[in-house]
This record gives C-alpha cells, sequence and structure tokens, in this order.
C-alpha cells in the first residue's frame, strides 16, 4: 500500500503539518461552532477553524484546546464540569488534526503514517491523550519531544542545546545523537500567551486610558517585541477610554513583559548545563538553536549570550523557518524511520485495542 508521510507540530497557538507529498500549512490550533441557528445558517458550516474562527469570532462558541502545552482540564479525573470541558478539548483537538491531515491533500487509498511532536516534559496522560487522539486520524502515529524535532529538521542532532519557544511552554532539550531521555528535556510553563498577558498588566497601569485587547497585545509583541539593554521608541495608535484613538509609546511595558521570556530561557538554560556533564558544556554552548514563535523577539539571541558569558563562548542560532521547523524536523523523523519499526508500533497497536482512523 502507498504511503503519505506527515510531521506535526501541535502547538499551543499554531499547528503546523509537512507532508511527504510537499505540501505544508499552518493554521491557529483554534476551533468554532456556530452559536445558534442564526449563525449556522448564516456561515452554512458546522464547524470553523484557524483564521475563520478569528474572522467570525463574535458568532461563534470557540475552543483552544491546549493551555501549557496540555490539553485543558486533562487532570480531570471523572464527571462533572472538568470532564465535560475535558471531552469538549479532545474533540476540538481531534478536528483541528483532521483538518490539518485534509489541508495536505492525502490521496485517496494511501496509508498515513506520522509524528507529532509535543512537549518536551508533557505528562504521561497527556501524550496518551494525544496519542489515542492522532491514531484515530491516522493509520500509525508516534510522539516525540517538540525541541528534539526542531533540532532533526536543522540536521543537529548531536551536541546541541535546542530551545522551542511557543505559546505555551518554553521546550528544552539535549540533542546527542539518540532519542532524549527524560534527563535532558526540560518544559518551562511560560511562553508567549504570558508575554501577552503581562504586557497587558503593565500597560493597565503605565496607561490607563488606553484600551488594549488581547489579540491587539499578541500582534504588537510579534511585531515589535525586543528585548536587551536600549530602548526604542514604539508608537502604536489605540483606542481610549471614551475618547477617539490615540498614539501611545509602549515600549517600556512591551520591553518589560518581553524580557521575563528571555529570563524564562536563560535559566532554563542554566538548568539544562547544570544537569548535563561539564565536559560537554563549552560545545553544547557553541550550539543553541532557537525555534518557535517566541524565538523572534529582537534581540533575543545577543541577549542569551550576554547572559551566559561567564559559561564561556557563546553560539545562538535563530531557525529561519520557525513556524514549521518542528514539523519538518518530525517529518523527517517519520521518513526516516525504518519499515519494520512502523510494523512495530502498528502491531503494538492492535495488541492494545488502539481505535484505527476510518478508511
Amino acid at each position: 500500500m502507498d504511503i503519505l508521510f506527515v510531521g506535526i507540530d501541535f502547538g499551543t497557538m499554531n499547528t503546523a503539518i509537512v507532508a511527504s507529498n510537499g505540501m505544508r500549512t499552518v493554521q491557529q490550533t483554534v476551533v468554532g461552532w456556530p452559536r445558534d441557528y442564526v449563525a449556522r445558517k448564516k456561515l452554512g458550516k458546522e464547524v470553523l477553524f484557524g483564521e475563520e474562527v478569528q474572522l467570525h469570532r463574535l458568532a461563534l462558541n470557540i475552543v483552544r484546546p491546549f493551555h501549557k502545552g496540555a490539553l485543558k482540564y486533562g487532570s480531570a479525573s471523572s464527571g462533572g464540569a472538568d470532564q465535560s470541558g475535558l471531552e469538549r478539548s479532545k474533540l476540538a483537538a481531534k478536528l483541528i488534526l483532521e483538518n490539518a491531515i485534509q489541508s495536505v491533500d492525502p490521496p485517496s487509498g494511501h496509508q498515513i503514517l506520522g509524528v507529532v511532536g509535543v512537549p518536551a516534559e508533557a505528562s504521561v496522560q497527556n501524550k496518551q491523550l494525544l496519542l489515542e487522539l492522532a491514531r484515530e486520524v491516522m493509520d500509525v502515529a508516534v510522539l516525540v519531544p517538540e525541541p528534539f524535532a526542531v533540532g532533526f529538521c536543522q540536521d543537529q542532532a548531536q551536541n546541541a542545546l535546542v530551545v522551542d519557544i511557543g505559546a505555551g511552554t518554553i521546550d528544552l532539550c539535549h540533542l546527542y545523537g539518540a532519542l532524549p531521555t527524560e534527563h535532558d528535556q526540560l518544559t518551562i510553563a511560560y511562553g508567549g500567551d504570558y508575554v501577552d498577558e503581562d504586557f497587558m498588566k503593565r500597560m493597565a497601569e503605565a496607561v490607563p486610558h488606553a484600551r488594549l485587547a488581547l489579540g491587539v497585545a499578541r500582534s504588537i509583541k510579534e511585531r515589535h517585541g525586543f528585548v536587551g539593554t536600549e530602548l526604542h521608541p514604539v508608537p502604536v495608535s489605540l483606542p481610549t477610554r471614551g475618547g477617539t484613538p490615540q498614539i501611545v509609546d509602549v515600549s517600556v511595558p512591551l520591553h518589560a513583559a518581553c524580557t521575563t521570556l528571555a529570563d524564562a530561557v536563560v535559566d532554563g538554560l542554566r538548568e539544562m548545563l547544570d544537569r548535563l556533564d561539564p565536559e560537554f558544556h563549552s560545545e553544547l554552548l557553541a550550539h543553541i538553536l532557537l525555534g518557535g514563535g517566541g524565538s523572534q523577539l529582537r534581540g533575543l539571541d545577543d541577549y542569551i549570550d550576554s547572559a551566559l558569558e561567564s559559561y564561556g563562548q557563546v553560539g545562538v542560532t535563530r531557525l529561519h523557518d520557525s513556524a514549521f521547523a518542528g514539523a519538518t524536523g518530525a517529518l523527517r523523523l517519520a521518513m526516516s524511520m525504518p519499515e519494520e519499526d512502523w510494523k512495530a508500533v502498528q502491531q503494538a497497536d492492535q495488541r492494545s485495542g488502539f481505535r484505527r482512523r476510518a478508511a
């Protein structure tokens, strides 16, 4: 049977997929359902994804299934509102995966074999949930740490430190030529979402008359976010309470919020270095790879270099295609796995009773 390999970076904010047929897409990790029969008739759809959700958000019930890199309500035991929320998140996540796979035009009759990136220290429960969802929409699926997939994309599977900065978490991984163990990975429950919220709080204190919505805060951060010792003006037009739009310099609160993320990255790198054999420190410091949306903050590479200079010479590289780096690495892993390994995973699924996707 013919095979389509896919690599998926299933992120808190965005889901990227790259397929062996050359197709690749990225969309927001969000699902929207029409709020009522009027919205359903107007939109002409039962469920919306990605940018369409943002466009029609006022007419939708919206679910973003992940928080801090894990399914929302993933710790629920049974019954009650938590279990209901978990089921809603699971359904949203499954629909997002299905939509992502359909977006790369899988040929009819092909087996779909996929590698999915997950947070470095995802809980056993969360991994199990994600694996069950992935195997409902693919014939065979395996999970790998997201930062490992990012490093594999760059052919940096040996003697490197990868920092994958996402919306929900910062994931770090030591790459050394084999699949990493738990000791080689670290997840920090801090990411771009927290920067957005912190930026809004600081703006409320610094410019209380300005109105800053979360989506606008995120957009400002993505376009103008920076760290470092030098401040420069960041004038933006914002609505004011009871007044007309006003030009506001947001540089100070924006810089402060972004710096909290940079400090979290540095703290994570220091913890990783403390875990690892000092014999390898110099080589690891020379090969620090930054991936994920948060890696694009201006000045972040120089900030890390300066913060770690006491350890020795530092070399920080930003990934040029951060949106697809994890998915591309996952695809390379999928295509490099021997056929017998895929068969072994499939046989294990059958023995354990995993439900396969519908033909």
